[in-house]
């Protein structure tokens, strides 16, 4: 995944070895920039140089636009630019652009293509397209299955760009970083009242930070998604203040938790916080317990004061079970085993869920004002089950299952070599895709970026645990 000339990650320059690409790119700014000098828009001649600069560094150095993708996702809010254009689209398109070139010149696919996945995910998209042919509801199901698709490419880049060096360190330096700033963002929308970064609900009810997300629960995915390889980073940290500035930062997205107000985040953080114990128990010692025990209370006793009385009620309504959007999210329920026992075997289409609940007598019952009837299922697993039947969610499932059993042969591979470093790396990985997996049961987002990237993530840990092995068998 290092040597091979197709794999684009390395910081190599591609341009000097295609002449002719290099000559066009260094004319066509300067014929756009002449052109803008002579209209109404002269003040963007300069923008066709910056933009040469851009995207010959991106082409240098194509992993730059990769981990920018990464880095946005927390902040869905703000990915638009000019009016509609989304910057990790243009990422994307940038880094799909390089590959293509790339696999011409060189006429062979990246080393980092080949996975047992795709069959998996070849066999769900078939099943979904099938779907979607016989949907009535084609405009969603057609729009759905274009999702899919690219979320097929997503996965494919994470396997050609995320290299050893990605693995280890960049990765979870990005993604800590990124959603540690959505976080931070949150703090500030719903402590200090920031608007831009808080969701009001009803009048009179509570605010929620969502930071730079669309959604305070899609928040709360991403903090209890990073929890797993920010531990990892405190017991491994080089130094002492690189351990103090990631407990910080554990805290800081601990306090983003409570500032979305997510009672299933909190449940799946609790679950979390149970493997993370399991994964790390080798790591705790005796004489640290004291210590342990006494900031595990100071940190529940300032918990106990600075947080609001209202979350503590929210959390509550949980159990109760008395919660009007807790009655609203059983009506998805009722609504998904109709429409599932209508076309069992390959459901409405892709995505249609909203379509049907909007239709359903639930769905009036359950309208509120100024808003659509049309709602998800806060359930990725029922949504799947209505949209493309048993077919697809078996389908869908043995992806996960396929994921999962990649991660634990990563991980034995590693504790074979005695490489233990990098197989609580990969424990802690799996913690995150196994938490993303359980969190779908209340959130609906078949193609959420973070669960595609640990699904590319445990491909990766294979093809790394393999390598490192055959290298010590040639050694030996």
């Amino acid at each position: 995944m290092g040597n091979n000339p197709t794999h684009i990650h390395s910081g190599e320059s591609f341009l000097g070895t295609i002449s002719p690409l290099r000559d066009a790119l260094l004319v066509l700014p300067v014929l756009l920039s002449a052109a803008l000098l002579m209209t109404p828009w002269y003040m963007m001649a300069p923008v066709p140089a910056v933009g040469l600069i851009l995207l010959m560094v991106l082409f240098n150095y194509p992993a730059i636009a990769y981990y920018g993708i990464i880095f946005l996702i927390p902040f869905g809010t703000y990915r638009a630019i000019l009016g509609g254009l989304k910057i990790h689209w243009l990422f994307a398109a940038i880094l799909l652009a390089i590959l293509g070139v790339r696999v011409l010149v060189y006429r062979r696919f990246p080393e980092g293509l080949k996975s047992s996945i795709w069959p998996w995910m070849t066999a769900y998209l078939m099943i979904s397209l099938v779907a979607a042919i016989g949907s009535v509801y084609p405009q969603t199901a057609n729009k759905t299955s274009r999702l899919l698709i690219v979320a097929l490419l997503f996965l494919g880049l994470t396997l050609v760009m995320v290299n050893r060096r990605g693995f280890i360190r960049t990765l979870p330096s990005v993604l800590i970083w990124s959603v540690s700033l959505g976080s931070l963002l949150a703090v500030l929308g719903f402590w200090v009242g920031i608007g831009f970064f808080a969701e009001k609900t009803e009048p009179g009810q509570f605010t929620r930070g969502v930071g730079g997300s669309l959604d305070p629960n899609n928040m709360a995915l991403m903090i209890v998604f990073i929890i797993p390889v920010l531990v990892y980073k405190i017991i491994h940290a080089e130094t002492p203040p690189r351990r103090l500035l990631n407990l910080g930062l554990l805290l800081l997205n601990l306090g983003a938790m409570v500032a979305t107000y997510s009672r299933g985040g909190m449940v799946v953080l609790v679950m979390a916080a149970v493997l993370i114990t399991i994964e790390f128990r080798k790591r705790f010692r005796p004489q640290y317990l004291g210590i342990a025990t006494m900031i595990l209370i100071s940190t529940l006793l300032l918990a106990w004061l600075m947080i609001p009385a209202s979350y503590w009620e929210r959390q509550k309504s949980l159990a109760a079970g008395e919660d009007f959007a807790l009655k609203r999210r059983t009506s998805y329920l009722i609504v998904g085993w109709e429409a599932f026992k209508e076309k069992p075997l390959l459901g409405h289409g892709p995505g249609t869920f909203p379509d049907i609940y909007g239709e359903s007598i639930m769905g009036a019952a359950f309208e509120r004002k100024n808003s659509t009837r049309k709602r998800y299922a806060h359930n990725t697993y029922v949504e799947t089950l209505v949209g493309t039947g048993i077919l697809g969610c078996i389908g869908f499932l043995a992806i996960l299952f396929h994921a999962l059993a990649s991660f634990n042969r990563a991980k034995k591979m590693f504790q074979q070599q005695n490489n233990l470093p990098l197989a609580e790396l990969v424990g802690s990985y799996r913690i995150s895709f196994v938490t993303t997996a359980i969190y779908l049961l209340i959130f609906s987002e078949l193609f959420h970026k973070y669960l595609l990237l640990s699904i590319g993530l445990s491909q990766v840990s294979v093809f790394l645990a393999s390598r490192d092995e055959n290298e010590h068998d040639h050694g030996n």
